[in-house]
């Protein structure tokens, strides 16, 4: 697996604490910085400047000009159409807020140049997020859904930890208000029987604490 080091920056706590889960989820190794300063300073060891949001000792326009001067690759995202503007406007690559999973993948893999998407190790089965295609050495293979996806990415992230519900429910939904645990239960079915169709992928395993991946079950 091709891994990369991903910087992001944004002074918002908490929904930078949940961006950086789905990042490392994608295959990334993630560092955070709430400065301009702090994350200059760690530009020669990162692959890529993810700039969520604004610093409270740089513009994120000049932040990601002055990381790119460096050689390193950019993506920001910015939080309106005007702030997207003038981020375009200066060259840089940007996405609007709200931003989907998928949608940011696939923008980071367009920065970053590689060649093929990501692809996480699931028993002896690959599932590339980007694509949200899960496939075994003998060529079979099913495509998630947004939030399967997301969900198995969590999933594989934990590494066999069992996941409470209502942590599935914050990370994939953001505790949305229609969203109820019979949601989850009905998106965990159809992920299950997916995971069972691809020889080698892990079974998707139902404890008293949550849920959890179990390879060779």
């Amino acid at each position: 697996m091709l891994t990369k080091r991903l910087l992001l920056v944004d002074a918002d706590g908490s929904p930078r604490a949940a961006l950086a889960d789905r990042l490392t989820g994608l295959g990334y190794r993630v560092e955070r910085a709430d400065t301009a300063a702090e994350a200059l300073a760690a530009a020669a060891r990162c692959d890529l400047l993810l700039a969520a949001g604004a610093t409270p000792d740089m513009s994120q326009a000049k932040l990601c000009q002055a990381w790119r001067a460096s050689g390193g690759g950019v993506l920001a995202l910015a939080a309106d159409a005007g702030e997207a503007r003038v981020l375009s406007d200066a060259g840089i690559d940007t996405l609007t807020k709200p931003v989907r999973l998928a949608e940011l993948a696939r923008a980071l893999v367009s920065v970053l140049r590689v060649d093929r998407p990501f692809a996480l190790e699931l028993g002896t089965a690959r599932f590339h997020p980007v694509t949200r295609e899960l496939a075994d050495a003998k060529g079979n293979s099913v495509r998630l859904t947004e939030k399967e996806a997301a969900i198995l990415a969590y999933l594989h992230e934990a590494a066999g930890r069992a996941v409470p519900r209502h942590e599935l429910l914050a990370r994939v939904w953001g505790y949305a208000v229609a969203v109820t645990t019979h949601t989850l239960e009905t998106h965990i079915y159809r992920l299950r029987r997916k995971l069972a169709a691809v020889s080698g992928a892990p079974a998707l395993a139902s404890e008293a604490r949550g849920y959890r991946l179990a390879v060779g079950s």
